[in-house]
């Protein structure tokens, strides 16, 4: 057994504009910009977009399988790869969007709502229909630009408030401390 590793960034300080970012009032109505034209041509980072498509996966065995259901994608990849050429940045990528099952706990609601997940990144219901979705970071997939540009509707765009918790969760899911001795 080795030493613990410590994050690459201030955990505390991060913690603090994630509650600060994420306590704001009426944040659900917040997280998203006015509505944008469904034929829009480009995509930004955070941006939920409708494709019914499987989700590619490796199984146990490491042999391909497609998780089918999958709905709603957020993109991740970064904006400004997505403003390149074809050429330059070729591929983005996307998270899934699940939806909460009805019988998760209060805790879990509450844990999830308030950003102290580090694996689901919440996103409240774009169409305002109270259903309770998230982002799974754990199940990242690579798209071609083109196939997005394809398939893929827009439906919903963060606003400045919604990018700058997606970054800080974002940030919290790939660098946060070692945890393996929890």
């Amino acid at each position: 057994m080795g030493e613990r590793w410590p994050p690459v960034y201030d955990a505390d300080e991060l913690q603090r504009v994630i509650r600060e970012l994420s306590s704001r009032q009426g944040l659900a109505k917040h997280l998203y910009a006015p509505p944008v034209p469904s034929s829009a041509s480009s995509f930004f980072q955070g941006d939920v977009v409708a494709m019914e498509v499987g989700l590619p996966l490796l199984d146990e065995s490491a042999e391909p399988v497609v998780e089918e259901g999958v709905g709603y994608w957020m993109v991740l990849g970064n904006s400004c790869d997505l403003a390149r050429t074809q050429r330059e940045a070729p591929f983005t990528q996307l998270l899934p969007i699940r939806q909460l099952s009805q019988g998760s706990t209060p805790e879990r609601l509450a844990a999830l709502t308030g950003y102290r997940v580090s694996r689901q990144f919440h996103l409240p219901d774009w169409e305002g229909m109270d259903r309770l979705f998230y982002a799974d970071y754990l199940s990242p997939v690579t798209i071609d630009r083109r196939g997005l540009a394809a398939r893929a509707r827009l439906v919903a765009r963060m606003s400045h408030l919604g990018w700058m918790l997606l970054h800080a969760c974002t940030v919290r899911f790939l660098c946060r401390d070692d945890g393996r001795f929890d």
